[in-house]
């Protein structure tokens, strides 16, 4: 049996006990208060023998912490530039997107005048600029605009 505990020991006070070993464990450690006192004393040497293979030389951990600060410092150096990075792309992006939309629509449409002739109570003849002859009725209108003949003769 005291071979068996020791295993289930070592197990619960590396972190690896099943719940049958601390149960276990603790009918054991209710037995009797010498197993108490011992089971203390095992966990003292099994922390300060994990205190002693931690202890890292003063040189070693200095260069090591100088390490850790350079990286975080470098991180947030980058985090920094992105903050500023990533909004003025997005922003130059937009303003290109912007200008191209505007050239694009004001650019291509031309400016055109309307003209409008309106006739009374008599017939109208007119005469286009391309040579084309009109007559209107009375009461009519006719409206075409300064591209006419250009492209198509829309009246």
């Amino acid at each position: 049996m005291e071979n068996k505990i020791d295993h289930i020991i070592a197990r619960v006070l590396s972190g690896e006990a099943s719940a049958k070993d601390i149960l276990g464990l603790s009918k054991w450690l209710n037995e009797d208060s010498r197993h108490q006192k011992e089971f203390c004393e095992l966990k003292n040497y099994w922390d300060a023998e994990v205190s002693m293979n931690q202890t890292i030389l003063p040189a070693l951990s200095i260069e090591k912490l100088q390490q850790k600060i350079e990286k975080q410092h470098h991180t947030a150096k980058r985090k920094h530039v992105w903050k500023y990075a990533i909004p003025a792309a997005v922003a130059i992006t937009l303003l290109c997107i912007l200008s191209v939309t505007f050239f694009t629509q004001y650019t291509n449409q031309e400016n055109y005048e309307y003209y409008t002739y309106l006739t009374n109570d008599n017939k109208t003849d007119l005469t286009m600029n391309d040579g084309t002859k009109i007559t209107l009725n009375k009461n009519s209108r006719l409206t075409y605009s300064n591209a006419y003949g250009k492209e198509n003769r829309s009246i």
